[in-house]
């Protein structure tokens, strides 16, 4: 069995000279000569010792693949079939066929994961802070000051997510027409980096409690027998949340061709998207809580001229911060193929 070790690109145009990203010939491949313990020995052991997902399987539309391991005696790819592997929980994901027989080589069939970002992955959003308590009122002739409101929380962080490793075991790459064995096909390999996780945004902090209103004053006929109470002092804003950390982004799929020089030769050729992701953004500071309003003094009756006061303003909470962007973007995988004269010789006993 040899190992041929691809450039990373975008495009891979052939096996002994792969075009770069920009279009320039990248230098001829290395081709090592290695053993099949080079595999990993837990995924040679799994791919081994899985059962048949089925003997034959017809590709048509979209085949949607929640394990990590698709093992077919012969996989039939109709125009423009589309094998997708679902979620991100995997360390590596595989496709296992004796033969791979495409209906139309001209038309473009697909191997990829999930499209789009799992849940999860953006920071949560800090929740916002309470209003201050007490809010109102007054205890005996006095309004009671209003509480501080309750700070916001803090964003979460975003999170990365790293595309599974990609095996492709295949015997032989036939046109179903014919069976014979062909040269090349349309074929693409997405398995693109996910994006990091955008921080979630600070909680808002909560409003000050209001100042409570002044009891009223009380006249008599001819003096004032009861001067108004004060009003409370507002309660000052809460302070806002910081927004959460961006997250770096996730690596692009890693991916090794596994065939005869046949099956490599055409595998190799496809269109390869395994680029690394860009960084998450930081979450946006959460504002800092209003002011409670103050409360007024009570009303001054009859012959009350004088006496009780308004409660002073509170003052708005703080801004918090906004959260850090990352600035480190994911790798992008690497591209290997492994010529073996006989492939089948790794589906074990499955």
């Amino acid at each position: 069995m040899r190992r041929l070790l691809l450039s990373c690109v975008c495009v891979i145009s052939s096996i002994a000279m792969p075009i770069g990203a920009y279009g320039q010939v990248s230098p001829p491949s290395q081709i090592a000569t290695l053993s099949e313990t080079e595999l990993p020995v837990e995924v040679r052991n799994a791919i081994a010792g899985a059962p048949l997902t089925t003997e034959i399987l017809s590709v048509r539309g979209v085949e949607r693949v929640t394990g990590n391991i698709l093992k077919v005696d012969e996989l039939v790819i109709q125009r423009g079939g589309v094998i997708e592997f679902v979620g991100f929980d995997h360390p590596w994901v595989a496709v296992m066929a004796k033969r791979v027989r495409i209906v139309d080589p001209t038309v473009m069939s697909t191997i990829r994961r999930e499209p789009g970002v799992p849940n999860g992955i953006m920071g949560a959003n800090g929740d916002s802070g309470g209003t201050g308590s007490p809010d109102g009122g007054r205890s005996g002739r006095h309004g009671n000051d209003g509480g501080r409101g309750g700070n916001g929380t803090n964003g979460g962080n975003g999170t990365t997510v790293n595309v599974p490793q990609v095996y492709i075991i295949v015997g032989s790459v036939e046109a179903a027409s014919n069976t014979a064995p062909i040269g090349r096909a349309e074929l693409t390999f997405d398995f693109a980096g996910v994006p990091g996780g955008d921080g979630g945004n600070g909680g808002s902090g909560g409003r000050g409690g209001n100042g409570g209103n002044g009891q009223a004053s009380s006249s008599g006929a001819f003096d004032c027998r009861r001067g108004p109470g004060d009003g409370g002092d507002a309660g000052n804003g809460g302070n806002g949340g910081n927004g959460g950390d961006g997250a770096r982004g996730g690596n692009g799929g890693s991916i090794v061709f596994i065939s005869s020089s046949q099956g490599v030769d055409v595998l190799s050729a496809a269109v390869i998207s395994n680029e690394g992701a860009r960084p998450g953004k930081g979450g946006a500071a959460g504002g800092g809580g209003s002011a409670g309003s103050a409360g007024d003094h009570g009303s001054r009756r009859g012959h009350c001229t004088g006496g009780g006061s308004d409660g002073y303003s509170g003052n708005p909470g703080n801004a918090g911060a906004p959260g850090s962007p990352s600035n480190i973007s994911g790798e992008r995988g690497r591209v290997e193929a492994i010529i073996v004269p006989d492939p089948t010789t790794l589906w074990g006993g499955g």
